[in-house]
């Protein structure tokens, strides 16, 4: 878990949540290109840690498929206690559990994640 000791980003601050150290590291510095603060996790229960001490994190970004906790199963967490943060699963299968939830279907690019960023900020 990487929790960096930076001030507010003006875009906000996003915790990025995938099994794949890989995975999550590359999710890690393209949010970081767009200008948000970030957050890592390596599954939804270290997740849930985070989000307990960081009130500022304001985008859940988690892959779908992760042991112990799916990132529905997260996301249905996180909205009914922290309900100000803002959900994007993201996923590399066809998962109907997805379904009512913001989808980023992998592989993504940065403009693909640019995208949803922008979107995520017109509706708060």
């Amino acid at each position: 878990m990487n929790v960096p000791a930076r001030s507010a980003s003006p875009r906000g601050t996003v915790l990025v949540v995938d099994d794949e150290d890989v995975v999550r590291m590359n999710a890690h510095y393209m949010w970081e290109e767009l200008g948000f603060d970030v957050l890592e996790a390596q599954d939804g229960h270290a997740a849930i840690s985070v989000l307990e001490s960081r009130p500022d994190v304001a985008v859940l970004f988690s892959d779908c498929r992760m042991p112990a906790m799916s990132g529905p199963d997260l996301a249905k967490l996180v909205a009914e206690r922290w309900p100000h943060v803002r959900t994007v699963l993201t996923t590399g299968y066809y998962d109907v559990s997805v379904q009512g939830w913001q989808v980023l279907q992998k592989p993504y690019t940065v403009a693909d994640l640019a995208r949803t960023a922008d979107d995520l900020l017109a509706a708060s």
